[in-house]
């Protein structure tokens, strides 16, 4: 079943003098495959834009003639001329595998490296796409699941630091329910929280545009990822309110900080539909910050869209002089761009201008983690983090990585990447393990390396994960959790360690350690209930072809 072209549009804000022309086309692998979320930048602008899930693309220029670079992990980057009058068949390659032997998918701690690198940084973009193809009735391309993204996006356990600690460790190890044979050591990192206890209170409204334009894999479902660190920043001194704006108007007011899984419902809720509404939106997040304001608190406007806001010339004036006066009462706004930039976006800075507030351009999660931290003043708390895990070799003889190995063309024992860690971040990370023998002891060592932001001096923290083996009933409720994530995106993915597990094994797995008992729960419940449905009947359907 062909998936229905979701093209990546970047819509001016108001129809410009001059003419405009449009480049357009898809991008797919070599074997036919539609390449979904592909960066292409324009050379004469440095503009970025992205593939929809059907690899199309539509960009919107001033000029009729210029150069595309696309990029793609574990492709090569490819740069060509476009022309406005053409439409634009792109086939990236991959890079030509290394001349080495096939490694196996787990790896020996005997003949191959004892210790492993990872990204502290999964985003949580993987599991919205994987829920936007399910909920199409279609299987999911291997490379959109991203097993380390879908467990931290389940991922709520926090455990504080010690002050001054930059992080907290803890860690479990498992029996393995697609092997009885294997052990599961799971990983919790959890980053200490920014320093706010003489920053005041927020009054936050989040103006969320839900609008059918921000119905893309990098819009709705980026900034739906990008707002979960900012709910784990909350205080119970903090009140958020949600205006969403599309086919109709809906607020939900007055939310303290503390209460983060209404938030994070709220938040999962959101479904893009209609048309885009801006000013009437604003009207109605200052009425409602208006109501909700704090003498001496953070009393801000958030204000998240694709650009489309005002009708004409005099209502965007009109707009500018009432939040300039906002402002002066107290109310400052924020504008966040989804996939757009300066070049594309006009009334977003300005309107931002006006209320003595930000705007920032968000093409990517972490730009948007960012970006919304800075509204309730909670920044990053270290630089060029990376983790690395030391096995005992006398413990154990094989071992992986679930997930983070998930790119094309990265050795899973060499993935190593450095990134920002937010305030209030925190990781998990799976490994399979094949023991020789138990232990009281040290089972493995955990590395974390880092810089503290502004600086350059890195250090270290290391945590002896212990080797004694924690029943499965005796597991935590995220540790089992994280465990059924795990299982339901490796059998996704066609891994051939879930192959012993059928979809009905899956299926049972995920409602024993899934409460039921909220939104987010019903929904991931519902997918894994899909999944199992699409992927039978695809087998089926091959069986009663032979």
């Amino acid at each position: 079943m062909r998936l229905t072209a979701l093209i990546s549009l970047l819509a001016l804000v108001y129809v410009p003098a001059f003419s405009q022309y449009y480049f357009t086309g898809d991008v797919e692998g070599l074997h036919g495959d539609k390449l979904q979320h592909v960066l292409i930048t324009v050379l004469s602008t440095g503009a970025a834009y992205r593939t929809g899930v059907d690899g199309d693309f539509a960009i919107t220029s001033r000029q009729p003639d210029d150069t595309l670079t696309f990029q793609y992990d574990g492709y090569e980057a490819y740069t060509t001329q476009v022309r406005s009058t053409a439409v634009l068949k792109v086939t990236l390659n991959r890079p030509a595998a290394p001349a080495v032997p096939k490694k196996e998918s787990l790896l020996s701690l005997q003949d191959g490296p004892t210790k492993v690198s990872f990204a502290d940084h999964p985003n949580g973009l993987s599991y919205q796409l994987v829920k936007r193809f399910l909920e199409m009735g279609s299987t999911v391309p291997a490379e959109a699941v991203k097993i380390e993204e879908m467990v931290n996006y389940f991922n709520t356990t926090y455990e504080l630091p010690d002050s001054p600690t930059c992080f907290h460790t803890s860690s479990a190890l498992i029996g393995c329910p697609w092997n009885n044979h294997h052990r599961l050591l799971l990983l919790n990192i959890s980053g200490r929280k920014s320093n706010m206890e003489r920053i005041s209170p927020n009054n936050l409204v989040l103006l969320i545009d839900v609008s059918g334009s921000m119905d893309m894999p990098n819009k709705l479902p980026l900034i739906k990822a990008a707002l979960r660190p900012l709910i784990r920043n909350l205080r119970a001194t903090d009140t958020v309110s949600i205006v969403q704006f599309g086919m109709g108007m809906r607020v939900m007011a007055g939310i303290p900080g503390s209460a983060k899984d209404v938030l994070a419902g709220a938040i999962e809720q959101l479904h893009p539909d209609g048309s885009s509404p801006g000013c009437d939106g604003l009207k109605l997040a200052y009425a409602v910050a208006q109501h909700q304001f704090m003498p001496d608190g953070n009393n801000r406007i958030v204000f998240i869209t694709d650009g489309d806001v005002c009708n004409d010339k005099a209502q965007v004036e009109a707009m500018g002089d009432y939040i300039a006066q906002q402002s002066d009462n107290g109310i400052r706004l924020s504008c966040i761009g989804v996939g757009t930039d300066d070049s594309t976006s006009r009334e977003l800075p300005y309107f931002a201008g006006q209320g003595a507030g930000r705007f920032v351009p968000v093409v990517e999660e972490e730009q948007g983690e960012r970006a919304l931290l800075k509204e309730v003043a909670a920044g990053a708390i270290a630089n060029d983090v990376s983790v690395t895990a030391e096995f005992d070799t006398t413990l154990g003889s094989d071992y992986r990585l679930i997930g983070f190995d998930n790119k094309p063309g990265v050795p899973a024992d060499t993935a190593l990447l450095r990134s920002s860690v937010a305030s209030g971040q925190s990781l998990v990370a799976v490994f399979e393990f094949v023991p020789r023998r138990d232990t009281n002891g040290v089972f493995a060592k955990i590395h974390i390396d880092y810089c503290l932001p502004g600086r350059t001096v890195p250090q270290r923290i290391t945590y002896d994960c212990p080797g004694t083996r924690v029943p499965w009933d005796r597991a935590t409720p995220y540790q089992r959790r994280a465990v059924g994530v795990t299982l339901f995106g490796m059998k996704l993915r066609g891994d051939s360690y879930a192959g012993v597990a059928s979809w009905s094994e899956v299926q049972k797995l995920n409602k024993m350690v899934f409460p039921n008992n909220d939104f987010i729960d019903r929904e991931y419940l519902s997918l894994v209930a899909k999944a199992k449905k699409i992927y039978e009947g695809k087998d089926d359907r091959s069986v009663s072809r032979e």
